[in-house]
């Protein structure tokens, strides 16, 4: 082989040094958080930390709040998204594009921006519930924020346009005849969704799963400012003891636990979905 034929033929390869460099760095900071979690005020290795974050109610209360949350923002968001996905789908090019745009629209818009709107829209006297006493369906306002209920809807709001994505790139994949086969052949659509249009979208569902997990287990601005100091979640809590209270052996330790627990979950929810399109025949994982 020339000279000219052997760079052709390494060219392809060098495009994978930037991955390997951004898997190197965050291999690095992983190193050095799992290296501060176990350091002691001796400077000695110590599972201490990890001891009082898994034992003391104290310290495990924002990760269960922050796994709870994040799991239950998924399968909402899940939920919604579907019937919007699909919708999306038989809409004409345009109309679909239009939406398309005011997602995209609504994603990149400021977050902290929406988190204040949505205070006009909980508040003791906001929107909502000046509706409500105004038509008489309730003499006292309702406390929709500074609880677990106002940061929920913060982090469905905020994540749900990641769930949308997902879903409306993998139905938007899946051949239309399949589904109207089995229309065909008697299939209410209901059947037809479950049987059909569900196991073809897994491979998006679990994408979606993923980004909505990764986005709402780290949420710092929603617990902050609806969940007006009453909901703690990890991000809150790292934040706190590592600039407030300077405990970075413990802030390391809480985010590690975190990240640990988030790749498990991640992994089960990849397993169960495998299985349930396997049950179904879809064996190949790169179909949408």
């Amino acid at each position: 082989m020339t000279a000219r034929g052997k760079g052709l033929a390494v060219a392809p390869y060098l495009f994978l040094i930037p991955a390997l460099a951004l898997t190197a760095s965050f291999l690095w900071a992983l190193w050095g958080l799992v290296h501060e979690s176990l350091t002691d005020p001796a400077g000695g290795v110590s599972f201490e930390n990890y001891r009082r974050m898994l034992t003391v109610p104290e310290y495990r209360a924002p990760i269960v709040t922050s796994l709870r949350l994040a799991v239950i923002t998924t399968l909402v968001t899940a939920a919604l998204a579907y019937p919007v996905a699909l919708h999306m789908r038989r809409m004409t090019p345009v109309a679909r594009l239009t939406v398309q745009s005011m997602l995209v629209l609504v994603f990149f818009s400021d977050y902290l921006l929406r988190m204040f709107g949505l205070i006009i829209l909980l508040g003791r006297r906001g929107l909502l519930n000046s509706l409500l006493m105004w038509t008489g369906l309730t003499d006292s306002p309702f406390r929709l924020m500074h609880n677990e209920l106002g940061v929920l809807v913060g982090l469905v709001s905020g994540a749900l346009p990641l769930m949308i994505f997902a879903l409306d790139a993998a139905l938007g994949r899946i051949d239309r005849s399949t589904e109207q086969a089995a229309a065909l052949l008697g299939g209410s659509p209901l059947r037809v969704f479950w049987h059909v249009t569900l196991p073809l979208s897994v491979p998006g569902l679990a994408a979606g799963i993923v980004l909505v997990l990764l986005v709402t287990v780290n949420a710092m601005v929603a617990p902050a400012l609806l969940g007006g100091g009453f909901v703690v979640m990890i991000s809150n809590f790292v934040y706190d003891r590592a600039i407030g209270l300077d405990e970075r052996s413990l802030a390391t330790a809480a985010a590690v636990i975190v990240f640990a627990v988030v790749v498990l979950i991640i992994l089960a929810v990849h397993a169960v979905l495998d299985r349930f399109a396997l049950r179904f025949g879809v064996t190949d994982r790169g179909r949408g």
